[in-house]
């Protein structure tokens, strides 16, 4: 392999020297380019400036981000960064709700989130289009306007005495226009009696594209404003029909007293996703399973990193395409052989500290899971080492489990990261996501590892640097 072209902003550019590398995860690959120190070269060189580096085996995509002079008198020293430059600076708000975490991952790439006006769904002033299963319901129809903030008028279910099942209220004309691509919120206004102690409510939103979203809010008796935030809703209703929202109010245990709840109005705040414009690909983002509810206000990077961990996948940009796949990748005849393989230079960097065997994850609503890799702290004893996660986007119990275990699985017992300087520039073509074979005694290396960083130097120089654990018995 051999360079063959560099281009910034479409024109062609001769360089002195060039070095690009890349790395897996939230980390930006780079390139660093060496040029004479011309006007033409200084004007290409603009901030965000398309750089594309040919070589003979792989392609590297980036943008300027630091033009300045080099060393020398008479050079410029161009510094780029990797494609996954727009995913840093991408910052997502949005609301992803029971769709797959790959799903997530290509809507994350490829779509922003546009917020809506606040959306009416119904105000409680007519009876048209509610059902009621209660002894008691109506309008209210009484002189106390100021008991209703919205319309004219409120929904009214309640019971006399000795009651003891549901109250169970259905608005049946939800439309499109109050959801659209998805909602952050559902806002509602109710009115309890204050003879109704011990009351507990189920809130359901079912859409006309069938997405259900359940809350349980905690009610006290007068008048409350609830904010319902989609992340904090479960999508395992009991309403069948689409396009409905259904309160249920569950009393605790027989009424002593009349009592009944009026409901004043329901809106929601919905968002559209519109495209976003980027060059990458999703065509190597590989299916998932797992669902997701997760409310977003990060860096798309650092989203799809926390997915990566949660399914246990790799993720990486290779010419334009983002891979989001699990394992490692087969090089093929590439690999490293100690007498056989031009190996320059080997610099184990190796330090147990860094591993992580114990991880606590709290996430919102008092969810707080804890994993351990007991065969991890036994190794490398006599004292575990914990680390603790704090994350809020985390809503469920199953969400904060993944992420715990995922966090394992990458930091309990890689212990070494093993950079081989080789004069073959074959393996430039590798990169984080594959693995290769490494039968190298002086190191004590035998098996197959796995890539963390490939950097490539115009003087034919691949440093491929590989992650080991002395645990699993690597070296």
């Amino acid at each position: 392999m051999s360079l063959q072209s560099v281009t910034i902003a479409g024109q062609s550019v001769g360089v002195i020297d060039v070095t690009t590398h890349s790395r897996g995860g939230d980390s930006l690959s780079a390139a660093t380019l060496v040029v004479k120190d011309t006007e033409s070269n200084r004007a290409q060189a603009t901030h965000g400036a398309e750089v594309v580096v040919e070589w003979t085996e792989y392609t590297w995509r980036g943008y300027v981000t630091n033009p300045q002079a080099g060393e020398g008198a008479e050079t410029l020293q161009i510094k780029a960064n990797g494609r996954r430059l727009e995913l840093k600076h991408n910052t997502l708000h949005t609301c992803f709700y029971n769709v797959t975490s790959s799903e997530a991952v290509k809507l994350a790439i490829t779509t922003r989130s546009k917020p809506l006006n606040k959306t009416e769904i119904h105000t409680g002033s007519t009876v048209t289009d509610w059902t009621a299963v209660a002894p008691v319901k109506q309008r209210y129809g009484g002189s106390r306007a100021s008991l209703y903030n919205w319309g004219t008028d409120g929904i009214i279910v309640g019971a006399r005495s000795g009651h003891d099942s549901p109250l169970v209220a259905t608005y049946h004309n939800v439309t499109t226009d109050a959801i659209v691509d998805g909602i952050y919120r559902l806002d509602t206004r109710l009115l309890v009696s204050d003879r109704f102690t011990g009351l507990e409510a189920e809130i359901e939103l079912t859409t006309p594209d069938d997405t259900t979203y359940v809350w349980e809010p905690e009610l006290n008796t007068g008048p409350q404003s609830l904010r319902l935030n989609a992340e904090d809703a479960h999508p395992d209703g009991q309403v069948s029909e689409a396009g409905t929202l259904q309160y249920r109010f569950y009393p605790g245990g027989r009424t002593a007293n009349d009592a009944a709840v009026m409901i004043d109005n329901a809106h929601t705040l919905p968002f559209k996703r519109v495209p976003r414009n980027t060059a990458l690909s999703v065509d190597g983002v590989q299916s998932t399973n797992r669902k997701i509810i997760r409310r977003v206000d990060n860096p798309a990077a650092v989203f799809i990193d926390k997915q990566a961990t949660e399914d246990g996948f790799d993720w990486w940009v290779d010419d334009d395409i983002l891979y989001y796949e699990p394992g490692e990748n087969d090089p093929g005849e590439l690999e490293i052989v100690a007498g056989e393989t031009p190996v320059i230079d080997v610099s184990p960097d190796r330090d147990a500290e860094s591993i992580t065997n114990i991880v606590t994850v709290v996430g919102a609503n008092d969810i707080e899971v804890t994993e351990r890799d007991q065969a991890s702290i036994e190794y490398y004893g006599p004292v575990p080492r914990p680390e603790p996660i704090t994350d809020p986007s985390l809503t469920t119990k199953a969400e904060a489990t993944a992420r715990a275990k995922g966090h394992l699985e990458d930091n309990a017992w890689d212990d070494a990261e093993i950079p081989f300087e080789v004069a073959d520039t074959r393996l430039s073509a590798l990169t984080h996501g594959d693995s290769i074979p490494i039968d190298y005694p002086p190191e004590g290396l035998s098996g197959s590892y796995s890539i963390e960083e490939t950097r490539t130097q115009s003087n034919g120089v691949v440093t491929v640097t590989v992650a080991a654990s002395s645990g699993r018995g690597d070296y």
